[in-house]
């Protein structure tokens, strides 16, 4: 018997089909609370981040989703913005206004474009510890200065700092 063989792009989809779930919901995270967006002054996107002990932001893309495929960040979908660490950038910052390349950081590609209203996005994450599954979908008419959208709901900034540091919590024994 032959078996299927799967190219990287089809799992890659699989992975980004997984974190999107059904077209239509307002937003996802695969990163367990690891990362969320809100709006900021003059316009801007916040993007919030909480990291374990050790775990450090690499690179940061902003796409614009197109069409209405499940996947998200995939060829269809071109990057507006992308940054990335330099070697040894520490420490990691916890809040980056997307579009400015904060402290540590370099740019690969410029944000040249105006983030609109009305339009889907997507802010892709990669980390020391997780490469391409953190992300989160947002129309920037949706978001709040007060509050931090991630995973499909909002949240105060403590409440989301809080179910981030979670996350990093080791898995507790079943009780015997």
């Amino acid at each position: 018997m032959k078996r299927p063989v799967w190219s990287a792009s089809v799992i890659g989809i699989l992975l980004s089909a997984l974190a999107v779930g059904c077209p239509g919901e307002p937003g996802i995270a695969l990163g367990q609370q690891a990362m969320g967006v809100s709006s900021a002054a003059g316009g801007h996107i916040l993007l919030s981040w909480v990291s374990c002990r050790g775990e450090y932001l690499e690179r940061v893309r902003l796409f614009l989703v197109v069409g209405h495929d499940p996947a998200v960040a995939d060829e269809d979908d071109p990057v507006l913005w992308d940054t990335h660490a330099m070697q040894g950038a520490q420490p990691t910052p916890s809040q980056i206004v997307v579009g400015d390349t904060p402290r540590g950081f370099e740019e690969a590609k410029p944000l040249r474009v105006p983030i609109r209203s009305g339009k889907e996005y997507a802010l892709l994450i990669d980390s020391n510890v997780s490469r391409g599954l953190d992300v989160v979908v947002f129309d920037p008419a949706s978001l709040k200065a007060d509050r931090i959208f991630s995973m499909g709901t909002y949240h105060t900034e403590q409440d989301f700092r809080e179910r981030g540091r979670e996350k990093c919590a080791p898995p507790t024994a079943p009780n015997s």
